[in-house]
């Protein structure tokens, strides 16, 4: 078995595998037998151009900022009269794919500096990915913000600070010296 590179992401794969394991497009090698039927028009293949679109970077004080900033970047897309697909999120990236009728390519976003400031890497890959959603608006965002608050907060109560600790501590001690000191007086 042979290899060959793949046309989409240019990585060697077996000729008898049934798609690319990187990328995921469907073998071209293992199709050669079978041709589509007559009734379907084939399909041109539609030119890759996402050497146009450069790496965005991302950098955000919470997910949720991100998802807004990444979502602001897709609905100009859209707008363009792309449609976007799948995307997946791996080391920091995060990938869109579009397509219009004739083009395809992959947008990407540099999220590491966002991670650089904390910003926790499960909430970064699930609210970034919800981007993609058709119809995602600033206010549905900070309605997400705002349950996701909510359930933290019920799932971790806040903590007295540490200062009122202290002082009821103190005041504990206060108390059971003033005890001690009246129990003693008594037995006098």
């Amino acid at each position: 078995m042979p290899l060959i590179p793949c046309p989409e992401c240019q990585k060697q794969i077996s000729s008898a595998a049934e798609a690319c394991p990187s990328c995921g497009l469907p073998n071209p090698a293992r199709d050669k037998g079978e041709c589509a039927p007559a009734s379907a028009p084939a399909a041109l293949p539609k030119e890759d151009v996402s050497c146009q679109f450069p790496l965005v970077s991302i950098e955000a004080k919470d997910s949720f900022e991100a998802t807004h900033l990444i979502s602001q970047h897709l609905n100009r897309i859209r707008a363009a009269g792309w449609d976007i697909g799948g995307a997946v999120a791996r080391g920091g990236i995060n990938e869109y794919k579009i397509e219009s009728a004739k083009q395809k390519a992959t947008l990407r976003f540099d999220l590491r500096p966002t991670l650089q400031l904390g910003v926790p890497r499960s909430l970064i890959a699930t609210h970034t990915l919800m981007a993609g959603i058709p119809g995602l608006t600033e206010e549905k965002i900070n309605e997400l913000k705002r349950r996701n608050l909510e359930t933290m907060r019920l799932l971790y109560p806040q903590q007295k600070p540490g200062w009122m600790i202290f002082l009821l501590l103190l005041g504990f001690g206060v108390f059971v010296f003033l005890a001690s000191l009246l129990y003693f007086t008594r037995l006098r």
